[in-house]
């Protein structure tokens, strides 16, 4: 079972330089809440975390040479990495798309 949850944006606009690290590759086992990558900035390091448990089956390399895609297009060009996932009781613990909104939209209260 893969999973497909819903990025937050990692900036309002990714700001030119900005630069994208794969720290797994196609084969390596993640552990929820663990670093899978890393975005660096002219203003900030952020980890990426991995979602859920398992084994990564696809890493878009594309990213690495354009990640304003991960903005621009997140359902379509902008995914991360595709993991087969080893405990699926781990999905449930993710946030709706529509739950993820209202965490957003009570932060800017």
């Amino acid at each position: 079972m893969a999973a497909d949850v819903t990025m937050p944006r990692l900036s309002d606009s990714m700001e030119e330089g900005t630069i994208l690290n794969w720290i797994v590759e196609e084969g390596a086992e993640v552990k929820r809440g663990e670093p899978f990558g890393v975005v660096e900035s002219t203003k900030a390091v952020s980890e990426l975390f991995a979602p859920v448990t398992g084994k990564v089956t696809k890493v878009n390399q594309e990213l690495v040479d354009a990640p304003e895609g991960i903005n621009d297009s997140p359902h379509e060009k902008g995914w991360m990495i595709e993991i087969e996932m080893s405990l699926p009781d781990e999905l449930g613990q993710l946030l709706s798309a529509a739950q993820y909104q209202e965490l957003l939209a009570a932060e800017e209260r």
